[in-house]
C-alpha cells in the first residue's frame, strides 16, 4: 500500500489547540483504541462536525438584560470619566439603573440552579 507514492503520507499538518482541547481529543482517540494522529486524519476526511451548544432561555435574556443595562451605564460612565458631576434628573436615572441591576441580580437567582 505505502509503496506507491501516491498512498505515501509525506505532508505534515499542524494546528494549535489549547491543553484541554488536547487532553480531549487524546481521551477521544484512546476510546477509539487509535493513536492521536490516526483519530485527527480519520475525523478530518469525515469531516467532523462540531455539537452546537444549546443555551436555556433564562441565560438568554438576562444576557439580553444585562446589555441593555450596559447601553445604559455607557452615559454614566462617559460622564464620570471626564470628571463631570451628575445632575438631579442623572442620579435619579443612575438609581434606577441599580435598580434594574438589583432585579436581575435577584431573577437570576430565583431562576438559574
Amino acid at each position: 500500500m505505502y509503496t506507491q507514492s501516491a498512498h505515501r503520507k509525506d505532508v505534515t499538518l499542524k494546528f494549535q489547540c489549547t491543553h484541554t482541547e488536547k487532553r480531549y481529543l487524546a481521551v477521544c482517540a484512546k476510546k477509539a483504541g487509535q493513536s492521536m494522529s490516526h483519530y485527527l486524519h480519520g475525523m478530518m476526511l469525515q469531516g467532523y462536525t462540531e455539537k452546537r451548544q444549546v443555551v436555556p432561555p433564562e441565560v438568554q435574556a438576562a444576557i439580553g438584560k444585562l446589555m441593555g443595562v450596559a447601553a445604559l451605564l455607557h452615559p454614566f460612565s462617559r460622564k464620570r470619566l471626564d470628571g463631570e458631576d451628575f445632575s438631579a434628573l442623572e442620579r435619579a436615572e443612575a438609581k434606577e439603573v441599580i435598580r434594574q441591576v438589583e432585579a436581575l441580580i435577584q431573577h437570576v437567582k430565583n431562576t438559574l440552579p
